[in-house]
């Protein structure tokens, strides 16, 4: 099973910048399995130099090597499984919450076929808010081990550690990567990635991305109550007139 979003959007990001893959042999193991089998764990963040409001994107990847099936649970909404520690600016280090859906959530615990792969991008703005320019420091891990075969034997996920640097605002690249993301809105064939692109768009929490959340809330695809809280965020008056706007079912203009 593979799930690939916001591939788009990690494009204008950057390429990138950093990559751990785990051998899941080196950590805590027990039952007969022998501690080589070939399963991994791959984290990359899509750029380690982003322009404050952009979104943060990590990308998660599960490959199984081995010769038998292995059970992943991600908790719901496959986001709450993950833990995540960041130091941030000013020095501090903060266990981040636990992520909470809102709403209907996807089941969390699922199969992996030998010779199979699975992959999704976490919005890391979901977990914590980068407000702050300067040099973040973050760890993450999943919570729970990976179940081996008929699950007399685990994997635990060793981690991994990553630097982000968040710079000054820039609106020429918050605008690159708002169009990337109205773009896949409207190139999208299923809801689930509508929905994966105008989240990341509704946490461009910036007056530049009031016009292509109005293109999202025009799109057609399901995605309105995302695109209204990405707008309510910004609250200024081009946000504002939107709403008004397709509330009253009226034209909108966005200036």
């Amino acid at each position: 099973m593979r799930i690939d979003w916001l591939d788009h959007a990690a494009i204008v990001l950057g390429s990138v910048a950093f990559a751990a893959s785990i051998s899941l042999g080196v950590g805590q193991t027990n039952g007969s399995h022998p501690p080589d089998q070939p399963v991994t764990i791959s984290y990359a963040i899509a750029a380690q130099q982003v322009t404050l409001h952009e979104p943060v994107i990590l990308a998660f990847n599960v490959t199984n090597g081995s010769s038998e099936p292995i059970k992943l649970n991600l908790g719901e909404d496959r986001k709450r499984g993950f833990s995540f520690i960041l130091t941030t600016p000013d020095g501090v280090k903060r266990q981040l919450p636990t992520y909470i859906s809102e709403g209907v959530s996807a089941l969390g615990t699922f199969s992996i076929q030998p010779g199979e792969s699975y992959s999704q991008n976490l919005l890391l703005n979901e977990w914590y808010g980068f407000s702050e320019i300067g040099k973040y420091e973050l760890e993450g891990h999943l919570a729970d081990p990976l179940v081996i075969g008929s699950g007399v034997g685990y994997r635990r996920d060793a981690g991994f550690r990553a630097t982000l640097e968040i710079g000054p605002r820039d609106e020429l690249a918050l605008a690159k990567t708002c169009e990337a993301l109205a773009n896949q809105i409207d190139a999208s064939n299923s809801y689930q990635q509508s929905a994966d692109a105008t989240l990341a768009l509704s946490y461009v929490k910036d007056p530049i991305a009031v016009p292509y959340l109005r293109r999202a809330l025009l799109s057609k695809k399901l995605v309105e109550p995302l695109a209204t809280k990405g707008l309510e965020q910004i609250a200024n008056e081009a946000a504002v007139r939107v709403l008004i706007g397709v509330m009253s079912a009226s034209p909108v203009l966005v200036t």
